[in-house]
């Protein structure tokens, strides 16, 4: 496997380098868009199979996604290790839905496909007519 470099993996998912962020451990991401994990992926910072404790694999939570509707926007919470590892050190313990129309389908396979995460939260915004869904893992 080829390591590449922090500058550019902190790049794609941060959108700048800054080695400061990790003086002490892993720095948190959140809403990080499908196409970005799959380019990461693509570039060997983060390996489908990786998975935090009892949450779905890097593999399962690309999968929900592509499951989705297109009215529906799915992002990933998770965190970068400090340095570059043979598995990747991207870790996702965390996944959100939402969607402004009811997409009963989608709603339905985020329920069923994470339904026994550490916590699960939905909201409903009456504002907007929106709704959003939260899994993570501890």
């Amino acid at each position: 496997m080829r390591l590449n470099s922090l500058e550019e993996r902190d790049q794609i998912i941060f959108g700048s380098f800054n080695p400061e962020r990790y003086l002490e451990s892993g720095v948190r991401f959140q809403s990080m868009e499908p196409e970005t994990l799959k380019k990461l992926i693509e570039l060997k910072y983060a390996n489908k199979k990786d998975r935090h404790n009892e949450a779905p694999s890097i593999e399962e939570f690309l999968n929900f996604a592509a499951k989705c509707g297109k009215e529906v926007e799915i992002a990933f919470n998770g965190y970068v290790c400090p340095q570059l590892m043979e598995s990747g050190g991207i870790i996702i313990d965390g996944v959100e839905l939402k969607t402004e129309k009811k997409e009963q389908d989608s709603i339905l396979l985020f329920v069923d496909t994470f339904g026994k995460a550490s916590k699960l939260t939905t909201s409903y915004d009456l504002s907007n007519h929106s709704y959003k869904m939260q899994a993570w893992w501890d």
